[in-house]
């Protein structure tokens, strides 16, 4: 996992700097002979803070912010 910043416009001209762990996933490979054979993973990403005006919010925002930040960034790095 890498460490990743990220934007997120929360609407009505409030934005969060985000900073996220990161991991882009893997391709699937079906060669039984390759040693990294295997099915595919999605990217993921987990939030770590998300500052507002430099104070980190993460504690009370609903989970289902966490989620689109999350999958924001992910989608903004595939």
């Amino acid at each position: 996992m890498r460490t990743i910043q990220h934007t997120y416009s929360a609407g009505s001209g409030i934005e969060l700097d985000c900073e996220l762990e990161y991991d882009p996933g893997e391709p699937a490979n079906t060669d039984p002979e390759s040693p990294t054979c295997g099915p595919a993973w999605p990217p993921v990403a987990h939030l770590m803070s998300a500052k507002l005006h430099g104070l980190d919010i993460l504690p009370v925002l609903d989970p289902t912010i966490i989620e689109q930040i999350e999958v924001t960034a992910c989608s903004m790095l595939d």
